[in-house]
């Protein structure tokens, strides 16, 4: 028994191969930010980096929704 992460493990939880157990059972959560300094000019490159990583690994990652 071991906790993973499911970014790790999805696919071979949805394959069966893993069973998940003590589902209700959740460790603290942990939130990355993007800093930067709010009067300056933000690059476009930067702005499709923040924009991009917000939406892949948001408050519903991709691994988390069945395949």
């Amino acid at each position: 028994m071991a906790f993973l992460p499911t970014f790790i493990t999805y696919k071979t939880l949805a394959s069966g191969d893993l069973v998940s157990l003590l589902e209700d059972y959740q460790l603290p959560t942990l939130n990355a930010y993007a800093v930067y300094p709010k009067n300056r000019f933000l690059s476009q490159r930067c702005r499709y980096l923040i924009d991009f990583i917000a939406e892949r690994l948001g408050d519903d990652p991709y691994w988390d929704n069945p395949l």
